[in-house]
């Protein structure tokens, strides 16, 4: 588990911000960007190492922004856009998947996790 941005990401080919290396798989899990918004406000409300004080209003500015989260590579939406343009260009090695989606079906999103990473999961295991 990482939250590096796509731009980041360490499977990236030297000196490309597109081609993947030869080997390994990227499932990447989108989350509501409001449900995104208010997860990461609680967490830096519980974390004394960054915590935060403001006002809602401000939570909200700054992580529009992309201020309050850029030990994660800045805006939420540049995040996702990152990782959406790999998953287009490389289909077979980047998984896109929603956060929302698992929660209303766990089963249905491991056998298709499971699907995407080349491994049979028995109906009885899922």
């Amino acid at each position: 588990k990482m939250h590096v941005p796509a731009d980041a990401h360490p499977g990236l080919a030297r000196d490309s911000e597109t081609q993947l290396q030869d080997f390994g798989k990227v499932v990447y899990v989108i989350r509501n960007p409001k449900d995104a918004l208010v997860s990461l406000r609680h967490h830096h409300a519980n974390n004394a190492a960054i915590a935060w004080n403001g006002t809602w209003d401000e939570w909200v500015d700054q992580w529009i922004a992309g201020t309050r989260s850029e030990e994660y590579g800045g805006s939420y939406f540049e995040h996702v856009k990152g990782w959406w343009r790999l998953s287009r260009l490389h289909p077979d090695r980047v998984r896109i998947t929603y956060f929302e989606d698992m929660k209303a079906d766990l089963q249905g999103a491991v056998r298709e996790v499971a699907r995407f990473l080349g491994h049979k999961v028995p109906p009885e295991e899922v």
